[in-house]
């Protein structure tokens, strides 16, 4: 990859995600890209439905949509589709869920320029969290989309359990390349508060973002753009 060139963020909003919260949570991402991202970079929301809890809301410009359905690939394995050799990405790419919290400048994610990295263990089970925030180099991992498509009825639509039959225990894992930047907010937020050095709250199941919005650093950090 061209040291120049931007890196491809990548999210997903799929049907009427939070009930109705799912186009307000894409607006913060972009808000959040806005301020902490330390490098150029273009921002992509692959959807089904950008305005369906706002009809009336125009597609700004620095949001694109991919012209694509995935009717046979259930649930979040949709998320593989970024992995596919035909779509119109290469490079760096950042996937990212859009119940991510960033609270500090994301250079340590920006940084690295291994094959894959996402989050590891955030508090119980074992192996990967799943994809909540993955960086990857798009044309070593293509094959991933191939492996995803055909074993796609196999995990009950999510991806995370995809990745940890899968991926292999080698693979780069944010506790290891960037610790101490990223923590559950379930598991270690919620109970000792927000880390100084912390850069990204992974929100995974319950509570959601806007369940826990009148919180100090939620009021400070998940906002829109300025």
């Amino acid at each position: 990859m061209d040291n120049n060139e931007p890196i491809t963020v990548i999210t997903f909003l799929w049907g009427d995600w939070c009930n109705g919260w799912g186009t307000e949570y894409v607006m913060r991402m972009a808000g959040m890209l806005e301020r902490q991202m330390p490098v150029p970079y273009n921002f992509y929301v692959f959807s089904d439905t950008w305005s369906y809890s706002n009809p009336h809301l125009e597609l700004p410009d620095w949001i694109r949509m991919p012209n694509w359905v995935l009717q046979e690939m259930p649930g979040n394995m949709k998320k593989l589709y970024a992995y596919h050799p035909d779509n119109e990405f290469s490079g760096r790419i950042i996937m990212v869920d859009l119940d991510m919290v960033f609270t500090g400048n994301l250079k340590p994610f920006t940084d690295y320029k291994g094959i894959w990295c996402g989050p590891g263990n955030l508090g119980r089970g074992y192996g990967l969290a799943g994809g909540g925030l993955v960086s990857f180099e798009k044309e070593s991992c293509e094959g991933l989309w191939l492996l995803g498509w055909y074993y796609r009825n196999c995990f009950q639509g999510k991806e995370r359990f995809f990745y940890r039959r899968y991926m292999p225990e080698t693979v780069d894992t944010w506790q290891n390349v960037a610790p101490g930047t990223l923590y559950s907010y379930k598991w270690y937020v919620k109970k000792y508060g927000l880390p100084e050095d912390c850069r990204v709250v992974h929100f995974h199941g319950r509570p959601r973002p806007h369940e826990v919005r009148d919180e100090p650093f939620m009021k400070k950090y998940w906002s829109f753009p300025e």
